[in-house]
């Protein structure tokens, strides 16, 4: 998955207050798919990025959403079983959301209706059932990509810059080190 230099601080610009807040950095330490929250919510968002350009959606709107769809803490569910969290942890995505970031009523269906079928609300927009889509094609590749190696720790990413594209590994680091450059992006939305 690459993103284009430009596209690359369009995209902070436009998430950059998200990747870089306390709290949404703690995803890095609960782990998903075999890797862990942080990533894998980057990887919706960058999907969804580079598909609402395409597809001429509300970039700002869905790519924001889609980043805060899984914006929840297993510490939050206790024991319960994996059934129980999976069909509410949309509803605490959104809690946190609210909580934590402005989110409009779109953006809430898009965080609350990702987990359709299972949770059995249908989103309400296009960009809502893009999402719950774009969601399942990352959690399918994370699972098998991750859960295929022996070791599957948070090793450091390195970084091997290939002329003006930046590829996902790289993108994912950049935003763990987003506080070293956020001011260098000018933040539009």
């Amino acid at each position: 998955m690459n993103l284009q230099y430009n596209d690359l601080y369009n995209f902070f610009g436009i998430v950059g207050d998200i990747v870089s807040h306390p709290e949404f950095l703690k995803l890095r330490f609960e782990k998903h798919h075999g890797s862990n929250r942080y990533d894998h919510s980057l990887r919706v968002a960058i999907k969804t990025y580079k598909f609402a350009i395409k597809h001429k959606l509300d970039v700002v709107e869905v790519t924001r959403a889609s980043l805060l769809h899984d914006f929840f803490f297993n510490k939050d569910f206790g024991s319960n079983e994996q059934l129980y969290k999976l069909r509410s942890h949309p509803m605490m995505s959104v809690v946190n959301s609210k909580i934590h970031f402005h989110i409009n009523q779109n953006q809430e269906d898009i965080i609350k209706t990702h987990m359709f079928p299972i949770t059995r609300e249908v989103p309400k927009s296009n960009a809502a059932m893009i999402v719950s889509l774009i969601d399942k094609e990352v959690s399918i590749y994370e699972t098998f990509k991750y859960r295929l190696r022996i070791n599957s720790h948070n090793e450091p990413i390195n970084i091997d810059l290939n002329k003006n594209e930046f590829k996902e590994k790289e993108i994912l680091q950049l935003s763990k080190d987003y506080d070293l450059i956020k001011n260098t992006i000018k933040v539009t939305y």
